[in-house]
């Protein structure tokens, strides 16, 4: 039997999957499409809002009081834009840009992929599975793994199939109908937390509200 993943961003979707895996090992199955997860993994980019480490230090006693396997892998995407940018290939951050003609563009978004995605195939493979570098995958493990992503109902347009052979992707929210505004009702009422999105400080994605709060009440970011 496969391994069932959870792809932790500690975002409002991603801890909702994980504390109700939680209440499925704790109590029976309640939430039918959520698993208990073999392993719950957050990738730290280096840069995330105070709360977003706040959220996963929740999420980590939360299965760590089931004997849910949570892991942090520490992915730096920040110490290395900031290291070595310009001076050898850096992950792609989707920054705004103008050419000479004053033409307005995107750079392509890679970030997610290379920082995330990919690192958590890498951890399971070599880590979870006992693979050594460079070994091919074992016929057993061709599309034998899920990971779950905490993409909610809105965001349904993003359910794509996993590219790596050895993972089927799952969307466990979206199979529940499950908003945002719902994870974030579940979480407060079930859990009493008030959780608030995840993403980089520098993630260009972000509205001009996000860096006039974090200048005026999180300076030390």
């Amino acid at each position: 039997m496969g391994l069932k993943i959870l792809s932790c961003g500690a975002g409002m979707q991603s801890t909702a999957l994980a504390l109700m895996s939680c209440e499925n090992k704790k109590y029976g199955i309640k939430y039918h499409e959520v698993p208990i997860y073999d392993a719950v993994i957050f990738c730290d980019l280096g840069n995330e809002p105070n709360w977003v480490y706040d959220q996963v230090n929740f999420i980590k006693k939360a299965c760590d009081e089931v004997k849910i396997p949570f892991y942090v892998l520490n992915t730096h995407l920040y110490t290395d834009y900031i290291e070595y940018f310009g001076k050898k290939r850096v992950v792609s951050i989707p920054f705004w840009s103008v050419d000479e003609n004053g033409k307005k563009g995107k750079m392509m978004r890679n970030c997610t992929l290379d920082y995330k995605i990919n690192e958590i195939i890498k951890f399971v493979k070599y880590h979870l599975l006992g693979y050594q570098k460079y070994q091919r995958l074992n016929q057993q493990d061709f599309k034998a793994h899920e990971m779950h992503l905490g993409f909610s109902l809105e965001e349904s347009k993003r359910c794509k199939e996993n590219k790596h052979k050895m993972f089927v992707n799952k969307f466990p929210l979206v199979e529940m109908n499950l908003t945002r505004a719902d994870n974030y009702k579940y979480i407060l009422e079930e859990w009493g937390l008030d959780t608030k999105a995840s993403a980089c400080n520098i993630c260009p994605f972000h509205t001009n509200y996000f860096f006039e709060f974090m200048k005026d009440n999180h300076p030390d970011n």
